[in-house]
């Protein structure tokens, strides 16, 4: 009995090698390939993710990277709705599992604003920094992703995206990105303005300071 346990198991590991092989080479591909490893594969039943953390995460990067890259769109309307598609329900296969992993929620909600979809961005947008709100690089992606969309967000989404941005404002990492924001994208001012006071004073001087230290750099 322990020798077949031990050969079920050995089979069964031999079976998902192939799976993971191929999500980690996803991972470590260029954003064309990746594009089309995406798109690639039969277009109608269930996704298969990889098994591993690791396997996921390089499938749920190389969509990130696909959705919002330069290759998403130079596709065809039908390439990019099945690109979303396909994203989309890898990210709900993997949250089946995982249902607190904020990278794949936030994939989830790229792949809502690429179907045009404001109700399932605001969900998923939301969902995405409740289950990762410490996550810098997730709140940076995020603020990317919602500043634009801004007036069709739902309140809750804008709490959870002012929550981003506070937390970007504050941090020494990132606040001089922010500042530099301030002057080259002048439409998102007033959101900036009404997350920074809600701020303790000593972090509203900071980045009033940024913001002045980027405005001169700029005039040089």
């Amino acid at each position: 009995m322990i020798v077949s346990a031990a050969l079920a198991v050995a089979l069964a590991a031999a079976a998902m090698l192939p799976r993971e092989y191929r999500a980690a080479m996803l991972g470590q591909r260029g954003p064309a390939a990746q594009v089309e490893q995406v798109l690639t594969g039969p277009h109608t039943g269930p996704v298969h993710p990889a098994l591993s953390l690791r396997g996921q995460r390089a499938q749920l990067e190389a969509c990130d990277r696909a959705l919002r890259g330069p290759f998403a769109a130079l596709q065809t309307d039908d390439r990019r709705a099945l690109l979303a598609r396909r994203c989309a329900d890898l990210a709900g296969a993997i949250l089946a599992r995982a249902p607190t992993l904020g990278l794949a929620h936030l994939v989830r909600a790229e792949a809502a604003l690429a179907r045009a979809d404001p109700a399932g961005f605001s969900q998923a947008i939301t969902l995405a920094q409740r289950t990762a709100p410490g996550e810098g690089w997730l709140a940076a992606r995020r603020l990317d992703l919602a500043l634009p969309v801004w007036a069709d967000l739902s309140e809750k989404a804008r709490g959870a995206v002012g929550a981003d941005a506070a937390l970007l404002i504050a941090a020494p990492r990132y606040r001089g990105a922010m500042a530099q924001r301030w002057h080259t994208d002048p439409p998102i001012r007033p959101v900036l303005v009404s997350v920074a006071e809600t701020l303790p004073p000593v972090a509203q001087r900071a980045f009033l300071h940024a913001v002045k230290g980027a405005g001169e750099g700029a005039g040089r």
